[in-house]
């Protein structure tokens, strides 16, 4: 068995802020590192990317617990993705909670929930990958939190 690392941010910036305040959640972003510190994320005007992290300060690490072949498709899903562009339509619809995304577009938790359902594991029961908040994923019961700098805050 493996642990793929979901990595959930803690962002304090103006969209940051809205998020957090929207979903009522200290996350405002989310991401799942492929090697220690690079991950893949979809980011508001940048769309689908693989960065390197730059600090870590605002980050909350979760493991979830896969096998080796379906760590494979997560990173072959979310590779398969670099390039994609940021789902704004789907942000719309995910503030008036109807559906509005395209397939090739992604937000950030969208994109983390699509990549784990496609190697066949469901963070989350009955929920669809646009109706995915970080607040929502960081409640997933597969998430196991490894490492969070506001434990008890």
């Amino acid at each position: 068995m493996a642990k793929c690392k979901v990595l959930l941010f803690r962002g304090r910036g103006f969209m940051s802020s809205v998020v957090r305040w929207f979903t009522r959640s200290p996350y405002s972003h989310a991401a799942v590192e492929i090697r220690p510190g690079v991950v893949i994320e979809s980011w508001q005007g940048r769309g689908v990317q693989e960065v390197k992290l730059k600090d870590r300060k605002t980050i909350d690490d979760y493991e979830v617990e896969v096998t080796d072949d379906q760590m494979l498709r997560i990173e072959a899903f979310l590779r398969s993705h670099l390039g994609d562009r940021y789902d704004y339509l789907g942000i719309v619809g995910f503030v008036i909670r109807l559906p509005m995304g395209t397939s090739d577009r992604w937000f950030c938790s969208e994109l983390v929930f699509a990549a784990f359902q496609f190697a066949g594991i469901n963070l989350l029961l009955r929920v669809n990958a646009s109706a995915v908040s970080p607040a929502l994923l960081s409640m997933s019961p597969l998430l196991v939190n490894v490492k969070s700098d506001h434990a008890g805050k």
